[in-house]
């Protein structure tokens, strides 16, 4: 049994476009700017960690996500990939079809898991997850799921090509082919949903 970890402070990177493991097929056009952002990421202290193209016409636009350990991405690092790329795109003219809007940003929080070392990044967290064929399939024992397909749960760990998982305090081992989609849980503390009560001036009685 191999148990895959990847260290979270870790900045390896990963050029080969074709490691996806669930949701949408890898775009086979995009290959050779998924290597160039790879590298120029890699450049200015990043880590790429999605890209993708959508829309037609004006509102083609290619997404490029970025990540960096410890703390996190910045405007200021957003700002610097940004201007490299739409140099280095333009230079090497990669990206195929009509004219395109470049968008460099974080994956955020909530971040969509589609590769091995993305959950790799993620053990021990909160994610969702849906898979192609009912959840029960993989339980470790008998549940009441039924057809069920989605769920919430604990990412524990990475076994060959299955993803372990703790759902409703069942461990469930679900192979990487079988996830349709799943992403990070992000729940917020009560001291941060609490709001901040506003400062309000006293009038200042007329004499």
């Amino acid at each position: 049994m191999e148990v895959l970890v990847e260290e979270k402070n870790s900045i390896s990177q990963h050029t080969d476009i074709n490691e996806i493991v669930c949701g949408a097929e890898p775009d086979p056009s995009l290959k050779q700017a998924w290597a160039i952002a790879a590298e120029i990421a890699a450049e200015k202290g990043c880590k790429l960690y999605d890209m993708f193209i959508k829309g037609q016409g004006r509102d083609r636009k290619l997404s490029v996500f970025i990540d960096k350990p410890g703390d996190g991405i910045s405007l200021e690092d957003c700002t610097n990939v940004s201007r490299a790329l739409n140099l280095q795109f333009d230079i090497e003219d990669c990206i195929p079809g009509d004219s395109y809007h470049l968008e460099v940003s974080s994956p955020g929080l909530q971040r969509n898991l589609s590769r091995v070392w993305h959950f790799q990044t993620v053990i021990g967290q909160e994610i969702s997850i849906k898979t192609k064929a009912p959840l029960a399939e993989w339980a470790s024992k008998e549940t009441q799921w039924g057809l069920r397909k989605q769920a919430e749960g604990y990412l524990r760990g990475i076994e060959d090509k299955l993803l372990v998982l703790e759902i409703e305090k069942i461990e469930v081992k679900v192979p990487f082919d079988k996830i349709e989609r799943a992403k990070v849980i992000f729940r917020f503390t009560e001291s941060e949903l609490k709001p901040v009560p506003s400062k309000r001036k006293k009038k200042q009685k007329k004499r």
